[in-house]
Parts: structure tokens; sequence; C-alpha cells
């Protein structure tokens, strides 16, 4: 089963429980900015304990989704996956928190098709937010490429007041004042001496 495949067959069955959805993280990032190799499928998810569980049992085999795993993010606004043993990735479906940030992302998805398959998607700039928020916790050199990349990409289009605004709150304000630096600096070749 390809990436493709796995992401129309979770967002069919998302929309048939009725669960208003948002892709996000690395498919996000190479969607808005430099496409990379190696990612999951996150997927934050909006929605009460019957539907996630009606979406939780509309897998049969060979997908393997754990009704505790789900029951127990439901409980704790955490994640769960949804894994087919065909398929090299995994989808994590995650509970959008309640925080405004994440309540704020979840409204602004815009709508854009990934692999041939229509989708909600994070913003560019919520994207870029996220990763950076991310990386700040986890330690993560990726995160910020990624959040590079959509820098470089996406740089005319974006709304740089909202970036701004966010990344002090989310307390990446530094890093993401280093990225835009970067990117305005032309390269540098060889200093002569």
């Amino acid at each position: 089963m390809t990436e493709a495949e796995m992401l129309d067959q979770v967002v069919q069955r998302l929309r048939k429980s009725r669960i208003p959805f948002m892709v996000v993280g690395s498919v996000a990032s190479s969607f808005h900015g430099e496409p990379r190799l190696s990612f999951d499928i996150d997927i934050v998810v909006e929605a009460d304990q019957p539907r996630i569980l009606e979406f939780v049992r509309s897998f049969d085999e060979p997908f393997y989704v754990s009704e505790e795993a789900a029951r127990e993010a439901i409980a704790r606004r955490g994640m769960f996956n949804v894994v087919h043993p065909d398929c090299d990735q995994k989808a994590d479906i995650i509970l959008c928190k309640r925080d405004d940030f994440n309540r704020g992302e979840f409204a602004r998805k815009v709508p854009a098709v990934v692999w041939g398959v229509p989708v909600d998607l994070a913003t560019p700039e919520d994207t870029i937010l996220a990763k950076l928020a991310w990386g700040k916790r986890s330690g993560s050199e990726r995160q910020r490429n990624d959040a590079m990349g959509i820098l470089r990409a996406q740089q005319s289009s974006l709304d740089m007041e909202y970036l701004k605004r966010w990344a002090v709150d989310l307390g990446v304000e530094e890093t993401l004042d280093r990225l835009l630096r970067e990117l305005a600096s032309p390269p540098t070749g060889r200093e002569e001496s």
C-alpha cells in the first residue's frame, strides 16, 4: 500500500464518520515547502467519542487500530495510530488540543489535494509555527529544516504579522527571527583574506 492509498483510506473513513480533520506535520510541510522522503501521516481531528469509535471500528484486517488506545487518546486529548502491514508509514490520529493556538490552527485549515487525495491541510504559517514549537520541545533539527523549507517556498505569500505574533505566544520568536535573517541573507562565498 502506498502512502497515497493509506491517506485515502483514512480520509474516506474520517468523512464517513463525519469527523472534521486537518493534515499536519511533515505531509503539510512537504506540501507547503520542500518535500522529504520519510514521514508519518499526521492528522488532527475534532470529534466526540462515539464518532471516533465509529471511525476506529470501520477498519478491518489487515489494518490495525487499537480501540483502547483511541479511548485513551480521547480522554487525554492525545493520539492513536492506524497501521497497515503493507505500508511503511502509519497514520497518527491526533485529538485537537484545547489551547488557543491549536483551536485557531484547526479553524484556519485550507482545502488541498495531497497525493491526489482531497484533504483539509494546516496553513503554511501554522505549519511553520507547529514545527518550531515541536522543535523547541524535542530539540529536532529536522523540524527547523522543515520550517525553513516552507519559509523559502512561501516567503512572498506568508502572513508575517500572524507568524510573528504567534511565535511570541509559543516562545519560538528567537528561532523564527533567526530563520528569517538566514532567509534574507544572500549566500556568501569564500571570504578573501
